[in-house]
């Protein structure tokens, strides 16, 4: 089972994906591929080819455990949306149509489920100076409203027919892992 996790940076992603491993054996969970993002000329299509790395580990792993990623291809599109909103990059249409081929051709596999977390900007902001992280470049934290409108857009248009979850990133962590394993365990029937 191959379970996505998108969301504005600092939504809690990782957070519930760290105690949702922590609650069961047998999970595994794929992260960003590790890198030296800086050292990349192209940043744009180094998140796509880590996004297609990270769906054929995700799903040759799911063959064997639950899956947890952090952050799939409708995060790399929300980003790009998100800077074209804001007239910092066209990269978006670019990134759209590598999707659709990429779905089309199989490089991009869709998950099982999707979980989505939302935050405001000023949770998202406070959360990534707590963590050393805020950067006022990043067009995350500009304006993660542009975002969270883009995944519900990204979620009832283009797949609507996968599952998703959608939690706000403000609740307490235990309480969204309560949500997280009763939605599965609704759609496992």
């Amino acid at each position: 089972m191959k379970i996505y996790f998108e969301g504005v940076s600092c939504s809690g992603k990782s957070t519930l994906i760290k105690t949702i491993e922590q609650s069961r054996r047998g999970i595994i969970s794929i992260s960003e591929l590790p890198d030296d993002y800086k050292k990349h000329e192209d940043l744009d299509n180094f998140c796509r080819y880590n996004d297609e790395r990270k769906c054929l580990i995700a799903n040759e792993k799911s063959k064997m455990s639950i899956v947890l990623v952090d952050r799939g291809y409708a995060s790399t599109l929300a980003y790009n949306y998100i800077q074209l909103k804001l007239s910092l990059s066209q990269e978006y249409f670019k990134t759209l149509d590598w999707y659709l081929e990429g779905i089309k051709n199989g490089k991009l596999l869709k998950p099982d489920f999707y979980v989505l977390l939302s935050v405001d900007k000023k949770t998202a902001i406070n959360r990534a100076k707590k963590l050393n992280r805020f950067c006022k470049t990043i067009a995350w934290y500009n304006n993660p409203l542009i975002g969270n409108n883009f995944y519900k857009y990204f979620f009832s248009l283009l797949e609507p027919d996968i599952p998703l979850l959608s939690l706000d990133g403000k609740i307490p962590v235990e309480k969204l892992l309560k949500e997280f394993w009763r939605f599965i365990d609704e759609h496992k029937k």
